[in-house]
C-alpha cells in the first residue's frame, strides 16, 4: 500500500502570529502561520480503495492539529532547531513545555494515534514553527508543505514562484536575535498558543 497521503492536498487557514518583547516596547513583528494538519489514516485509505476500486478516489482526511489540552499551560518555550526543518530547507523553531519536554499535552487527537503520530492521542511531540505552504526543498525542488501538528510559516502571496523559505528564515532569525538581546533572560523565547473555539474537523480530499 502506498503512502496514505500521497498526492492529496487541501487548503487551510492562515493565522496571525504577533511577536513582542517585554524589554523593548518598540519591537513588534507579525507573520502568518497555518496550524491545521490533515492526514489520511491507513484505515481511511483502505476504505477509499475498497469503495473506488483503486487508490485514486476521494478519501477522508482527519485534522490532527495541536491544540493545548484543557487545564494545561498554553505557554511554551521556543528553541531554534539545528539544521532547520525540513533539514537544509529553512530555519525552524521547536516548542517545549516550560519544564523542557517536547511532548506537549494536547486536546484529544485520536486520528494522530491511529496514524502512528502519537502514542496516546493526548500529546503532540516535536511541535515546530517551520516553513509552510509552497517552499523550495534543500535540493532546489518546488515543494508543498505538510504537517503532523506543527505551525507552517507562510509569506504573503505564497506560490510555487513565491516560496516561503526567505520569509521563514527572516522570521525565525529575527525572533532568535531579539531574544538574545535580553538583559534578564538571554535566549528565552516564550510562545503562547491560544486554543481555538472551533477547530476544523475531517474533510474529503482527492489526489
Amino acid at each position: 500500500m502506498s503512502n496514505p497521503s500521497d498526492y492529496a492536498t487541501t487548503t487551510v487557514n492562515v493565522y496571525k502570529v504577533v511577536v513582542t518583547d517585554t524589554e523593548d516596547a518598540s519591537f513588534r513583528m507579525e507573520f502568518g502561520a497555518t496550524r491545521d494538519a490533515f492526514t489520511v489514516t491507513r484505515d481511511n485509505y483502505a476504505s477509499a480503495y475498497t469503495a473506488n476500486g483503486n487508490g485514486d478516489g476521494p478519501r477522508t482526511a482527519s485534522n490532527i492539529a495541536f491544540e493545548p489540552a484543557k487545564g494545561s499551560s498554553n505557554v511554551y518555550e521556543g528553541h531554534q532547531k539545528e539544521g532547520g526543518y525540513p533539514k537544509g530547507a529553512a530555519e525552524a523553531m521547536y516548542l517545549t513545555t516550560q519544564s523542557g519536554s517536547t511532548d506537549l499535552p494536547s486536546s484529544p487527537r485520536p486520528a494522530a494515534k491511529a496514524a502512528g503520530y502519537s502514542k496516546t492521542g493526548n500529546t503532540a511531540d516535536g511541535v515546530m514553527f517551520h516553513v509552510g505552504g509552497n517552499y523550495t526543498s534543500a535540493g532546489g525542488k518546488p515543494t508543498l508543505a505538510g504537517s503532523e501538528a506543527c505551525f507552517g510559516i507562510v509569506n504573503s502571496g505564497n506560490s510555487p514562484k513565491n516560496p516561503s523559505n526567505a520569509a521563514t528564515n527572516s522570521f525565525i532569525n529575527s525572533v532568535v536575535g531579539q531574544a538574545n538581546k535580553s538583559q534578564t533572560n538571554p535566549g528565552l523565547i516564550q510562545v503562547v498558543v491560544d486554543p481555538r473555539n472551533k477547530v476544523p474537523g475531517s474533510r474529503t480530499v482527492s489526489p
